[in-house]
């Protein structure tokens, strides 16, 4: 592999058009495999999310559509959860134990 295409794996997907919160909960070791691609709002895409409100060492970690999550975030019924592990409780517990 060229060394600026190697390059470009390192730095894993650009998330910059996500808003805060999203780019607070993406999962950057479990996402580094989709390589150097623009992550948009309204992406199909299925990630990985990591809770930035748990502690290091056990971590709420789960998969959702990139799409999904950015419109829930939306939803004034939603504003009262506090992260989206708590929009995702149960598949983040279910999710946990298989990384």
């Amino acid at each position: 592999m060229p060394q600026q295409q190697s390059q470009q794996l390192d730095k894993g997907p650009n998330t910059s058009l996500l808003v805060d919160e999203l780019q607070k909960q993406w999962h950057d070791r479990l996402n580094m495999h989709l390589g150097n691609i623009l992550i948009r709002p309204a992406s199909n895409r299925k990630v990985w999310w990591s809770c930035d409100q748990c502690p290091d060492n056990f971590p709420h970690i789960w998969d959702a559509i990139v799409k999904s999550i950015a419109y829930l975030l939306d939803r004034p019924e939603f504003k009262h959860y506090e992260g989206l592990a708590s929009l995702f409780a149960n598949r983040a517990d279910d999710r946990q134990w298989k990384q």
